[in-house]
């Protein structure tokens, strides 16, 4: 996996922490299409058919988005920091991946104060018209 376009092996990327560098690419890719989905896939129009799904859709690229991927990436980062074989001071990479789980744990309190209460709330409304 690490021949990957965007990570050539060299002496910033090639430690301990590519493979988190890598989970990371992966991670921000599915978010990518999470969010244009999100954004431009109309969940309340449409044929009867995708009316049927679209909630269903729509509440797990949001989980997917907001909440697993986050919480994935975060776990991932808390063992790293945790294990003694990783020096994490002495690697450059290592200001993007704290970096990252910031955004990480901001996305899941996003989720938790702003999108479950209103985002959610106005899909169980339309859910019940």
């Amino acid at each position: 996996m690490s021949s990957l376009i965007f990570f050539q092996k060299n002496n910033t990327n090639g430690g301990a922490l590519l493979w988190e560098l890598e989970l990371l690419l992966i991670s921000n890719i599915i978010s990518v299409f999470c969010i244009t989905f999100l954004i431009f896939v109309h969940w309340k129009k449409g044929s009867e058919r995708w009316l049927k799904h679209s909630f269903k859709v729509f509440y797990v690229l949001l989980l997917l988005n907001y909440v697993i991927l986050p919480l994935l990436n975060f776990l991932i980062f808390f063992y790293y920091v945790l294990d003694p074989r990783v020096n994490l001071k002495a690697n450059p990479v290592e200001s993007y991946i704290i970096f990252t789980a910031i955004i990480c744990l901001s996305r899941i309190l996003e989720f938790f104060t702003l999108i479950r209460r209103s985002i959610l709330l106005d899909a169980k409304i339309f859910r019940e018209m």
